[in-house]
């Protein structure tokens, strides 16, 4: 019985019945100590959930929350992972620790596609009862760390640490909301199974060299599933902004200007006089001639960039300004409709 209470505090929920009773039935299951194993690590965190949680009533908040990190940890579990952690928001799940699965990578980049599968449906659900539409970013990675049993007899506590989790949550920190990044080490175990956008190279803190990401959007194999890219609203229009570039938490003092050409509630493609990487993260500042004002911060992170023109994904809009960014993208919907 003493066994079995310190598997439900090392583990609690968070993983499936397989799972725990492979640790049981394993003679050092429980002892402290750590060994290294090949793993892939996923991380997620919701876009938009702090304002939600700075303003929002505090029960509803939570149930918010709840709802989400209960469906999600149901996904992890029914692949056959385990839910290291959750961080607020966040979610730290491990796939092949504590029990090993060859397929450790597959198991995660299934799970990846069917949680954006679940947040759609709990997004339909919230939009319903009068809740917020909050978006999910992913980041996977396979490599090595170390694993085991950590603290004490009185209370145990199953870690995963290493430079793999590491770079993965620096992966989750690349995405936009509704989007999975998988490092190539994770390609690469994948193989043909894993249907992929070409590759965006970033230079991530902490690593000499620049780190290739793709975009995962299809898998084979025992989980296929695809995701579909659903068409963004826009409209065509001509106004100028002036931006500035977010490096870390530090956003810098040179400015930039630019035009936008289209937007939509959830992106602006502009012609933009400076150079722009991929992933950058930027704060603008927007004219609305019509409502002859200037918009307030609008934050955003490059998609993609072409010859001086950008496509920016938007993370964080004022709610005037986003109710003006939902209206231009309604408004032409509408005319393309009729």
């Amino acid at each position: 019985m003493r066994q079995r209470e310190v598997i439900r505090n090392a583990f609690g929920r968070y993983v499936s019945p397989e799972v725990a009773r492979a640790v049981l039935e394993s003679p050092g299951g429980l002892a402290l100590g750590g060994r290294k194993r090949e793993i892939t690590v996923l991380m997620s965190d919701l876009r938009g959930y702090t304002r939600f949680a700075e303003h929002g009533d505090p029960a509803g908040v939570m149930e918010v929350l709840n709802d989400y990190l209960g469906r999600m940890a149901d996904v992890v579990i029914a692949h056959g992972g385990t839910i290291n952690e959750f961080i607020g928001d966040a979610i730290f799940a491990v796939y092949g620790a504590p029990v090993e699965h060859a397929d450790h990578a597959e198991r995660a980049a299934a799970t990846a596609l069917a949680m954006q599968r679940a947040m759609d449906a709990l997004n339909e659900a919230n939009v319903a009862r009068g809740r917020p539409r909050l978006l999910m970013g992913i980041g996977i990675n396979t490599g090595e760390a170390v694993v085991g049993n950590i603290g004490s007899e009185q209370r145990t506590k199953y870690a995963v640490v290493g430079a793999a989790v590491n770079l993965a949550a620096r992966v989750e920190g690349c995405t936009i909301g509704g989007q999975i990044l998988m490092t190539e080490s994770t390609v690469r175990y994948l193989g043909p199974l894993a249907e992929v956008a070409p590759p965006v190279h970033v230079e991530l803190k902490g690593l000499d060299a620049p780190v290739a990401l793709y975009e995962l959007r299809g898998l084979g194999g025992r989980w296929a599933q695809r995701r579909e890219a659903a068409a963004e609203p826009g409209r065509d229009v001509s106004l100028p902004l002036v931006g500035w570039v977010v490096d870390g938490k530090q956003v810098r003092s040179e400015s930039f200007a630019g035009r936008v050409q289209r937007l939509g509630p959830r992106f602006i493609d502009a012609e933009i006089q400076a150079p722009l990487a991929p992933l950058t993260n930027v704060r603008l500042r927007l004219t609305w001639p019509d409502l002859d004002r200037v918009s307030g911060d609008v934050w955003g992170k490059v998609t993609s960039a072409t010859a001086g023109r950008v496509r920016i994904h938007l993370t964080s809009v004022d709610p005037a300004d986003a109710a003006v960014l939902e209206g231009l993208g309604t408004a032409d919907a509408a005319s393309e409709a009729s």
